[in-house]
């Protein structure tokens, strides 16, 4: 069943949105995102307010009530593990990449270094 609305709790901004496609641009890319599809405008007011945002933008109204919420820091996210730790310094961080990029590096040169030993032993048989 579509929704009516959609309500942003965590999010770029916080508020109640017409389309999914609004919603979605306010959570996307968002460590913490939670947004909820609600059947009328009253329940999204009533959800917010329940969550103890006050403060929202209302697309149905087109306004930004009071003063904005503070933004949830991103973390960013590097094939589904955290980049860097907040304890993390910078220097682990470029290290542990740089570690990775030689490994990497290492990996291709024997696998080159296979297949031309492969290839000459074919061609002495």
């Amino acid at each position: 069943m579509a929704k009516f609305c959609y309500t942003v709790i965590r999010g770029w901004q916080p508020g109640i949105y017409r389309h999914w496609s609004s919603c979605r641009d306010q959570v996307h890319k968002l460590a913490g995102q939670d947004y909820i599809g609600c059947n009328s405008i009253e329940e999204a007011e009533l959800l917010l307010r329940k969550k103890g945002i006050n403060n929202y933008y209302d697309e149905f109204n087109q306004t930004l009530e009071e003063t904005t919420v503070p933004l949830i820091p991103r973390l960013a996210l590097l094939q589904g593990k955290l980049a860097c730790k907040p304890s993390t310094t910078a220097y682990q961080f470029y290290l542990g990449t740089w570690l990775s990029s030689l490994l990497a590096y290492l990996l291709f040169l024997g696998t080159v270094v296979l297949i031309a030993l492969m290839v000459r032993l074919i061609f002495l048989l």
